[in-house]
Protein backbone atom coordinates (compact mmCIF):
# COMPACT_ATOMS: atom_id res chain seq x y z
CA UNK A 1 0.00 0.00 0.00
CA UNK A 2 2.86 2.09 1.03
CA UNK A 3 4.41 1.88 -2.32
CA UNK A 4 0.80 1.96 -4.39
CA UNK A 5 0.52 5.53 -2.56
CA UNK A 6 3.96 6.73 -3.20
CA UNK A 7 3.79 6.17 -7.16
CA UNK A 8 1.07 8.14 -7.28
CA UNK A 9 2.62 10.73 -5.07
CA UNK A 10 5.20 10.73 -7.07
CA UNK A 11 3.55 11.06 -10.29
CA UNK A 12 1.35 13.64 -8.60
CA UNK A 13 4.76 15.89 -7.85
CA UNK A 14 5.78 15.43 -11.60
CA UNK A 15 3.37 16.47 -13.31
CA UNK A 16 2.38 19.71 -11.07
CA UNK A 17 6.33 20.56 -11.46
CA UNK A 18 6.20 19.77 -15.25
CA UNK A 19 2.73 21.98 -15.75
CA UNK A 20 3.33 24.52 -13.90
CA UNK A 21 7.00 25.07 -13.57
CA UNK A 22 9.52 25.31 -10.19
CA UNK A 23 6.55 27.83 -8.06
CA UNK A 24 4.89 27.94 -5.09
CA UNK A 25 1.40 27.55 -7.39
CA UNK A 26 3.37 23.71 -8.30
CA UNK A 27 4.20 22.80 -4.66
CA UNK A 28 0.50 23.82 -2.98
CA UNK A 29 -0.73 21.52 -6.15
CA UNK A 30 1.47 18.95 -5.19
CA UNK A 31 0.51 19.10 -1.72
CA UNK A 32 -3.01 19.30 -2.58
CA UNK A 33 -3.14 16.15 -4.95
CA UNK A 34 -0.82 14.04 -2.66
CA UNK A 35 -3.24 14.67 -0.01
CA UNK A 36 -6.28 14.22 -1.49
CA UNK A 37 -9.33 13.11 0.71
CA UNK A 38 -11.12 11.32 -2.07
CA UNK A 39 -6.96 9.45 -2.24
CA UNK A 40 -6.25 9.09 1.52
CA UNK A 41 -9.08 7.09 2.02
CA UNK A 42 -8.12 4.26 0.00
CA UNK A 43 -5.93 3.29 2.53
CA UNK A 44 -8.09 1.43 4.41
CA UNK A 45 -9.55 -0.43 1.10
CA UNK A 46 -7.25 -2.70 -0.63
CA UNK A 47 -9.37 -3.64 -3.36
CA UNK A 48 -10.13 0.14 -4.44
CA UNK A 49 -6.28 1.16 -3.70
CA UNK A 50 -5.09 -1.50 -6.22
CA UNK A 51 -7.97 -0.69 -8.96
CA UNK A 52 -7.35 3.10 -8.65
CA UNK A 53 -3.67 4.51 -7.94
CA UNK A 54 -1.92 2.84 -10.13
CA UNK A 55 -4.71 4.32 -12.53
CA UNK A 56 -4.35 7.72 -11.21
CA UNK A 57 -0.57 7.42 -11.17
CA UNK A 58 -0.60 6.07 -14.91
CA UNK A 59 -2.95 9.12 -15.84
CA UNK A 60 -0.97 11.63 -14.14
CA UNK A 61 2.17 10.14 -16.23
CA UNK A 62 0.82 10.43 -19.40
CA UNK A 63 -0.83 14.03 -19.15
CA UNK A 64 2.64 15.15 -17.95
CA UNK A 65 4.25 13.61 -20.99
CA UNK A 66 2.38 14.70 -23.58
CA UNK A 67 2.82 18.28 -22.12
CA UNK A 68 6.56 18.13 -22.16
CA UNK A 69 6.33 16.26 -25.23
CA UNK A 70 4.39 19.31 -26.86
CA UNK A 71 6.91 22.15 -25.37
CA UNK A 72 9.61 20.45 -27.03
CA UNK A 73 10.99 18.41 -25.20
CA UNK A 74 12.55 14.26 -25.42
CA UNK A 75 10.89 12.55 -27.38
CA UNK A 76 10.98 9.76 -24.37
CA UNK A 77 8.15 12.29 -22.71
CA UNK A 78 5.78 10.95 -24.91
CA UNK A 79 6.87 7.53 -24.17
CA UNK A 80 6.76 7.94 -20.57
CA UNK A 81 2.67 9.43 -21.96
CA UNK A 82 2.44 6.31 -23.50
CA UNK A 83 3.57 4.20 -20.88
CA UNK A 84 1.71 5.83 -18.48
CA UNK A 85 -1.52 6.11 -20.70
CA UNK A 86 -1.01 1.73 -20.77
CA UNK A 87 -1.16 1.24 -17.04
CA UNK A 88 -3.96 3.99 -16.52
CA UNK A 89 -6.00 1.50 -19.05
CA UNK A 90 -4.79 -2.06 -17.71
CA UNK A 91 -5.89 -1.01 -14.28
CA UNK A 92 -9.19 1.20 -14.98
CA UNK A 93 -11.57 2.07 -17.17
CA UNK A 94 -12.27 5.67 -16.60
CA UNK A 95 -8.31 6.32 -17.52
CA UNK A 96 -9.24 6.20 -21.40
CA UNK A 97 -10.68 9.91 -20.89
CA UNK A 98 -7.15 11.00 -20.11
CA UNK A 99 -5.83 11.75 -24.06
CA UNK A 100 -8.85 14.28 -24.35
CA UNK A 101 -8.06 15.94 -21.43
CA UNK A 102 -3.71 15.75 -22.35
CA UNK A 103 -4.68 16.99 -25.66
CA UNK A 104 -7.17 19.82 -24.08
CA UNK A 105 -4.06 20.98 -22.16
CA UNK A 106 -1.71 21.26 -24.83
CA UNK A 107 -4.10 23.49 -26.78
CA UNK A 108 -5.71 25.71 -24.03
CA UNK A 109 -3.20 25.61 -21.92
CA UNK A 110 0.85 25.59 -23.31
CA UNK A 111 2.16 27.34 -20.36
CA UNK A 112 4.47 30.54 -20.76
CA UNK A 113 6.21 30.07 -24.03
CA UNK A 114 2.37 30.11 -25.81
CA UNK A 115 1.46 27.17 -28.08
CA UNK A 116 3.57 26.85 -31.09
CA UNK A 117 1.55 26.86 -35.03
CA UNK A 118 -0.32 23.91 -35.09
CA UNK A 119 1.60 22.40 -37.70
CA UNK A 120 4.64 22.33 -35.52
CA UNK A 121 2.58 20.56 -32.41
CA UNK A 122 1.54 17.73 -34.81
CA UNK A 123 5.31 17.15 -35.99
CA UNK A 124 6.44 17.03 -32.70
CA UNK A 125 3.48 15.30 -30.73
CA UNK A 126 1.77 13.52 -34.01
CA UNK A 127 2.74 10.19 -33.25
CA UNK A 128 2.19 10.22 -29.78
CA UNK A 129 -1.76 10.77 -30.24
CA UNK A 130 -1.92 8.28 -32.87
CA UNK A 131 -0.47 5.67 -30.43
CA UNK A 132 -2.38 7.01 -27.20
CA UNK A 133 -5.56 6.52 -29.87
CA UNK A 134 -4.94 3.14 -30.38
CA UNK A 135 -4.17 1.63 -26.95
CA UNK A 136 -7.49 3.74 -26.28
CA UNK A 137 -9.40 2.01 -29.24
CA UNK A 138 -8.15 -1.71 -27.95
CA UNK A 139 -9.48 -0.45 -24.35
CA UNK A 140 -12.61 0.89 -25.43
CA UNK A 141 -13.36 -2.31 -26.96
CA UNK A 142 -11.55 -4.86 -24.45
CA UNK A 143 -14.33 -2.86 -22.08
CA UNK A 144 -16.98 -3.37 -24.74
CA UNK A 145 -16.69 -6.51 -24.95
CA UNK A 146 -15.27 -8.30 -21.92
CA UNK A 147 -17.07 -6.13 -18.80
CA UNK A 148 -19.30 -3.46 -20.35
CA UNK A 149 -23.29 -4.71 -19.07
CA UNK A 150 -26.40 -3.10 -19.63
CA UNK A 151 -28.08 -1.36 -16.59
CA UNK A 152 -31.36 0.03 -15.75
CA UNK A 153 -31.58 3.65 -16.69
CA UNK A 154 -32.84 6.27 -14.00
CA UNK A 155 -35.04 9.32 -14.40
CA UNK A 156 -33.89 12.78 -15.28
CA UNK A 157 -34.08 14.25 -12.29
CA UNK A 158 -32.07 11.36 -10.48
CA UNK A 159 -29.40 12.18 -13.15
CA UNK A 160 -29.32 15.96 -12.12
CA UNK A 161 -29.52 15.18 -8.53
CA UNK A 162 -26.21 12.83 -9.02
CA UNK A 163 -24.46 15.50 -10.69
CA UNK A 164 -25.22 17.70 -8.53
CA UNK A 165 -24.34 15.78 -5.35
CA UNK A 166 -21.34 14.75 -7.10
CA UNK A 167 -19.80 18.25 -7.50
CA UNK A 168 -21.35 20.34 -3.98
CA UNK A 169 -21.36 17.34 -1.66
CA UNK A 170 -18.43 15.36 -2.56
CA UNK A 171 -15.94 17.04 -5.31
CA UNK A 172 -15.84 20.69 -3.87
CA UNK A 173 -15.86 20.16 -0.74
CA UNK A 174 -12.96 17.23 -0.71
CA UNK A 175 -10.86 19.73 -2.97
CA UNK A 176 -11.52 22.39 0.03
CA UNK A 177 -10.83 19.56 2.31
CA UNK A 178 -13.67 19.81 4.39
CA UNK A 179 -16.20 16.91 3.48
CA UNK A 180 -17.19 14.64 5.84
CA UNK A 181 -20.21 12.73 4.30
CA UNK A 182 -21.92 10.68 7.70
CA UNK A 183 -22.25 14.18 9.41
CA UNK A 184 -25.12 15.93 7.96
CA UNK A 185 -23.72 19.50 9.60
CA UNK A 186 -20.30 19.05 8.36
CA UNK A 187 -21.91 18.16 4.85
CA UNK A 188 -24.27 21.23 4.33
CA UNK A 189 -20.72 23.76 5.78
CA UNK A 190 -19.03 21.72 3.29
CA UNK A 191 -21.77 22.51 0.52
CA UNK A 192 -21.99 26.37 1.57
CA UNK A 193 -18.45 26.51 1.08
CA UNK A 194 -18.18 25.02 -2.27
CA UNK A 195 -21.27 27.20 -3.43
CA UNK A 196 -18.91 30.37 -2.47
CA UNK A 197 -15.96 29.01 -4.16
CA UNK A 198 -17.60 28.23 -7.44
CA UNK A 199 -19.32 31.91 -6.60
CA UNK A 200 -15.93 33.52 -6.14
CA UNK A 201 -14.58 31.88 -9.24
CA UNK A 202 -17.01 33.18 -11.62
CA UNK A 203 -16.96 36.44 -10.57
CA UNK A 204 -12.99 36.43 -10.64
CA UNK A 205 -13.14 35.07 -13.93
CA UNK A 206 -15.52 37.77 -14.96
CA UNK A 207 -12.91 40.10 -14.80
CA UNK A 208 -10.04 38.02 -15.89
CA UNK A 209 -11.10 36.15 -18.95
CA UNK A 210 -7.99 34.19 -19.56
CA UNK A 211 -9.13 32.40 -16.68
CA UNK A 212 -12.11 30.61 -18.07
CA UNK A 213 -9.77 27.95 -20.09
CA UNK A 214 -8.53 26.97 -17.05
CA UNK A 215 -12.00 26.61 -15.48
CA UNK A 216 -12.75 25.19 -18.72
CA UNK A 217 -10.65 22.62 -18.10
CA UNK A 218 -11.19 21.46 -14.64
CA UNK A 219 -15.02 21.54 -14.92
CA UNK A 220 -14.37 18.53 -17.77
CA UNK A 221 -12.21 17.23 -15.49
CA UNK A 222 -14.96 16.78 -13.29
CA UNK A 223 -18.24 16.08 -15.54
CA UNK A 224 -16.73 13.33 -17.93
CA UNK A 225 -15.73 11.10 -15.26
CA UNK A 226 -19.08 11.78 -13.19
CA UNK A 227 -20.88 11.43 -16.39
CA UNK A 228 -19.68 7.88 -17.25
CA UNK A 229 -20.33 6.73 -13.39
CA UNK A 230 -23.73 8.59 -13.35
CA UNK A 231 -25.10 6.95 -16.42
CA UNK A 232 -24.03 4.22 -15.56
CA UNK A 233 -24.75 3.50 -12.05
CA UNK A 234 -27.35 5.95 -10.50
CA UNK A 235 -30.07 3.23 -11.99
CA UNK A 236 -29.02 0.51 -9.89
CA UNK A 237 -27.60 1.76 -6.43
CA UNK A 238 -29.35 5.67 -6.71
CA UNK A 239 -27.22 8.46 -5.21
CA UNK A 240 -24.50 6.07 -3.44
CA UNK A 241 -22.97 6.26 -6.74
CA UNK A 242 -21.76 9.24 -6.38
CA UNK A 243 -20.46 9.06 -2.80
CA UNK A 244 -17.37 7.16 -3.17
CA UNK A 245 -14.93 9.83 -4.37
CA UNK A 246 -12.26 8.50 -5.67
CA UNK A 247 -14.45 6.75 -8.33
Amino acid sequence: MVGLYAGYAGSAVLLAVVLLGRTRVALLTSVSLATSLAVLSLASWWTAALNILPSLAGSALCLTGAAALARGRSAWWGVLSLAGYTLGVLDYETAMLVPAYALAWVLLLPGDGGRPPLRVLWHRTGWLWLALGGVGAAALVNYRLNYYTDTPAASLGAYAEAFARSLFEVQLPLILGFSDLDNRIFTWCGIVLAVGAVVALVIRALRRPAMWRGLGFAAAGWLLPTAALVLNRVGVVGQTAVRLPYY
